[in-house]
């Protein structure tokens, strides 16, 4: 006997499994929960460089663009590195994002990896 899902009031499914005929089996609880998809808008800074004006660490020079309504289900370095070739930067050397909460540069800078980054910048946008 298979478990069917069914989903509660609160998003979350949960399944459940009785014993067959013969008394085997067990009871399976699965709880899945929906998560609700974001939409973000991106500023990205390019063309420009790190550095100190007056002892503080700023981005220097370049051009900002506004990337507006990224889908959080697919947000990643790959989309970043894409959204990027399309403005014609094929040699960027890495990719650096910043929590908006943290006001010094150097303290709440952060190397844009994996998708464990493009998590943390969903979660910065929410």
């Amino acid at each position: 006997m298979e478990a069917k899902p069914r989903v509660s009031d609160n998003g979350a499914a949960t399944a459940r499994q009785t014993k067959n005929r013969n008394g085997e089996g067990g009871a399976v609880k699965v709880k899945l929960s929906r998560l609700k998809m974001v939409y973000f808008d991106i500023a990205l800074y390019h063309r420009g460089y790190f550095g100190y004006v007056d002892g503080v660490m700023r981005y220097v020079g370049g051009e900002k663009l506004t990337i507006e309504d990224n889908d959080s289900d697919f947000w990643s370095v790959f989309e970043a590195e894409e959204q990027i070739r399309r403005l014609g930067d094929d040699d960027v050397a890495a990719l650096w994002y910043k929590d908006l909460a943290i006001e010094n540069m150097s303290i709440g800078l952060r190397m844009f990896l994996n998708d464990r980054d493009a998590l943390a910048m969903v979660k910065i946008a929410q």
